[in-house]
């Protein structure tokens, strides 16, 4: 049995890492359009913390799983870190 399919917590606990970016984008994108969002401070991130730390984790996440190898999540890993990063 591989990791991939032996320890999903490590799936989840980076989807949930992957969903805080996407909140964080969310808001900086509301604070961009003028809305009072607390996530003000990264409006001008709005585009690479979305486009990075969420659709390309969140479609290279289903890639390594659908692989099956725990040598496919470090695309995944890097980017919500790098997300989280910003």
């Amino acid at each position: 049995m591989s990791l991939a399919r032996a320890r999903p917590w490590g799936r989840r606990g980076l989807l949930v890492a992957i969903a805080l970016a996407g909140v964080v984008a969310l808001l900086a994108g509301l604070a961009r359009l003028g809305f009072v969002a607390p996530a003000g401070v990264w409006s001008a991130d709005h585009g690479p913390i979305l486009v990075v730390g969420v659709f390309a984790s969140v479609i290279s996440l289903e890639r390594a799983v659908a692989l099956g190898s725990w040598f496919w999540f470090g695309a995944p890993i890097v980017g919500t870190l790098g997300a989280l990063a910003m």
